[in-house]
């Protein structure tokens, strides 16, 4: 089963003012190193790394600059089909196919058949090339179908496929199969007019051969069990029929993108993202985005990394952050919205079941106002506090909740349980409803409440937190409880942070105890037991005794820190005024995306997807790229520069210097770090570094090993790339 492709991707456009040479771009392949390679009209190829684009003409020895398609075969050769004649590029260089009926001959399609022939198509052009000598199969075709020369050479290749069977496909103006000896042209009589515009053939990875005519209105067909069947009827003239990683369909037409969703198909258009309407072909990359060769350059589509769900329409006029973000057992995501008070907010909580947003809103004659918490028991429940007061979902409503205190007139802020599954409420008490003046939270408490029976461990009741509530409540192993204050109004309490033992007491700690900044916003107790506060002005951790503290110095985006999650591999996520920051204990590593701006929440599923909340009321869905980045080592320079050797040489007292540079189309390489060594010399890895280069001074003589290793955005670890260095001794 084919996942859907999600439409709530991002997108991103590559013209010739990012470095492409021509605007129209007719195919896309990746090379064996991770390079995409564009086929451009009129100005020759093009190879991308993810930074810059180097171009590649008959000056370095493609046979003509109009390129129509690129293939790569099972040995990693990427072969280019031209206007005039094929040729093959194996990093070396390029080397033309200069065999009579391939050389200057226009090819325009080429395949790879499972015996390893590589097959070319194109006006006038049908062959195949075994690994020695092209053989040239037009003669042998026009034996069988006389008077020649045949029409249907006269047009383009549009498809070149081997079924099951052995078979090989071919689109021209006729549909041909060839079985080996002989060739059967599908006639009028049998549904296959000889079609204007060629017909179009693809095959996807069952083996089954799909098709159809590439004129304006169209029947896509395919083919199984020696017969056609007719799929769907669809619009705009088709270029090809292609097949990505996953086994999803695409038809690039001039009307669009369509591709297979479900029983039926979606298409992209330019209203979508797309440069233009006109698609040549498009490309699923091993990172999973889709590349589009447009007649107005290339589009990159993005439909796995980031999803952006933008509720502000649906959040009335209030400007609306998210409070909080949890899932059920049903796999469905709650999310809480809080706004002023002055202005509160109507809908302030949201259910997503995989395909929907909808508002959830109590039973009738309740208001939640503000959803400050969302939590899930450990009997599956889902509790929500909010400024009306506590409320469980009951199937198809919140049901508004008692908890037992002197009055019932106050706002629920935080939500946990125990290790025995006492639930700890922070809680703040109304005034009277008519002093509505005086509703402002006083005064504050913390509530323990099991079977109906409360104790209030901790009570607030001074002037100076009016504005106050409770913020996010921990509780500890040992029956400790971690909490915070944070206001209502403003941005936050500098109030520091309290600890309470039931024997110990109230502790509360602030920047004289070693707290980075007063001003909390979040508390995370990790695995390892150490307490970390969010603050705004940096990371503190704290074990128990001691903090150590983290800032912009160490790597931060912002020192604004908005929320904490530990994820599922135990790394430390950091939501920030400019975007979230992943760290896996040694590194920090910014989520860089024009998508992705101020983070006031994150929340990790249970498939290992991140959703974060935005001050703005919208909802990122990211999840991490698992591919790991690729690097290279470009140049090693000593008193010579090495590119292509196995052994770099060197004397003592001469500098070495290598360069490298990764290859990512997810990370771009200024937001890449680097670690690396020199076995012999460093005894461990170098500190991350974001230069993309390493130099060594004064080498003692030796042999040494360089190894380099590219860490993306994600925490992902290339594999080392590495040149051996004999370093000898001065002959003076």
């Amino acid at each position: 089963m084919i996942e859907p492709l999600s439409r709530t991707g991002t997108w991103k456009t590559y013209s010739t003012d990012h470095g492409l040479p021509s605007l129209r771009i007719e195919h896309i392949a990746e090379d064996s190193k991770g390079y995409i390679w564009f086929a451009t009209r009129d100005n020759g190829a093009s190879r991308f790394d993810g930074d810059a684009f180097q171009h590649f003409t008959t000056q370095d020895g493609l046979t003509h600059d109009q390129i129509f398609f690129i293939q790569k075969d099972r040995q990693g050769r990427l072969w280019f089909g031209t206007l005039k004649g094929v040729c093959w590029y194996d990093n070396a260089g390029f080397h033309p196919l200069e065999d009579d009926g391939i050389a200057g001959r226009p090819v325009q399609f080429i395949y790879e058949d499972r015996q390893g022939r590589t097959w070319f198509g194109g006006r006038g052009t049908l062959g195949y090339y075994d690994g020695t000598v092209f053989h040239d199969l037009i003669p042998r075709y026009l034996q069988q179908y006389q008077p020649p020369p045949s029409p249907e050479w006269n047009n383009s290749c549009r498809g070149i496929v081997q079924d099951p069977q052995g078979h090989l496909w071919f689109g021209f103006d006729r549909l041909i199969r060839f079985d080996g000896e002989s060739f059967h042209r599908y006639e009028e009589n049998e549904g296959f007019p000889r079609a204007a515009h060629s017909y179009v053939v693809g095959q996807d990875p069952t083996g089954k051969v799909w098709g159809s005519r590439s004129s304006h209105r169209y029947t896509l067909w395919y083919y199984a069990d020696d017969t056609f069947q007719s799929v769907v009827g669809l619009d705009g003239s088709l270029r090809k029929i292609q097949f990505d990683r996953e086994g999803r369909m695409w038809l690039c037409t001039t009307h669009g993108a369509f591709y297979q969703d479900g029983d039926g198909f979606s298409r992209f258009t330019p209203a979508e993202g797309l440069p233009h309407s006109a698609v040549k072909a498009v490309f699923h990359d091993r990172e999973h985005q889709f590349w589009f060769a447009t007649r107005n350059g290339v589009g990159l589509y993005d439909a796995h990394s980031i999803n952006v769900f933008d509720l502000r329409a649906d959040l009335a006029r209030n400007v609306s952050e998210v409070s909080q973000i949890a899932q059920d057992r049903h796999g469905d995501i709650w999310i809480g919205y809080v706004s002023t008070r002055l202005n509160p907010n109507i809908k302030s909580i949201a259910r997503f079941d995989g395909e929907h947003f909808t508002f959830v809103d109590p039973e009738k004659g309740s208001d939640i106002e503000n959803c400050f918490s969302i939590y899930e028991d450990l009997e599956g429940h889902l509790w929500f506090g909010g400024g009306h007061g506590l409320f469980r979902y009951e199937g198809q409503t919140l049901k508004k909740k008692k908890i037992t205190t002197d009055s019932d007139a106050g706002g629920i802020s935080s939500i946990t349980q125990d290790q025995e599954g006492r639930f700890i409420f922070g809680y703040w008490e109304h005034y009277t409803i008519s002093q509505r003046k005086k509703m402002l939270a006083s005064p504050l408490k913390i509530v323990y409440q099991q079977d109906g029976q409360s104790q209030t461990v901790f009570t607030e009741d001074d002037k100076k937190t009016s504005l106050n509530r409770i913020g996010t409540v921990i509780a500890t192993r040992n029956d400790a409880i971690y909490f915070h204050l944070t206001s209502s109004d403003f941005p936050t309490s500098d109030t520091g942070f309290a600890h309470w033992h039931p024997e110990e007491g109230l502790t509360w700690y602030g920047v004289e105890e070693g707290l980075i900044d007063n001003h909390v916003n979040d508390l995370l107790l990790d695995r390892h037991g150490n307490l970390w506060i969010a603050t705004l002005g940096g990371i503190s951790c704290f074990d128990g005794r001691s903090f150590r503290s983290f800032t912009t110095e160490d790597g931060l985006p912002s020192n604004r820190i908005h929320c904490l999650l530990e994820d599922a591999r135990g790394h430390l996520w950091f939501g920030t005024d400019r975007s979230v920051v992943h760290y896996d204990g040694r590194l920090f590593q910014t989520i860089k995306s024009p998508h992705i701006g101020p983070v006031c929440r994150i929340f990790e599923d249970r498939d290992g997807t991140f959703w974060l909340g935005t001050t703005v009321g919208s909802i990122i869905r990211y999840r991490p790229q698992q591919n790991p980045p690729l690097i290279r080592l470009i140049r090693v320079i000593t008193d010579q520069v090495y590119q292509k050797t196995d052994v770099c040489r060197s004397t003592v007292g001469q500098p070495v210097i290598f360069e490298y540079k990764d290859l990512s189309f997810s990370t771009h390489p200024r937001d890449m770090l680097y670690v690396y060594r020199l076995q012999g010399y460093d005894a461990d890895w170098c500190p991350a570094t974001r230069e993309l280069r390493a130099c060594y001074q004064n080498l003692p003589p030796g042999d040494y090993t360089f190894q380099v290793r590219a860490i993306d955005q994600d925490l992902n670890y290339s594999e080392p790339a590495q040149a051996q260095l004999a370093v000898k001794p001065d002959a003076h």
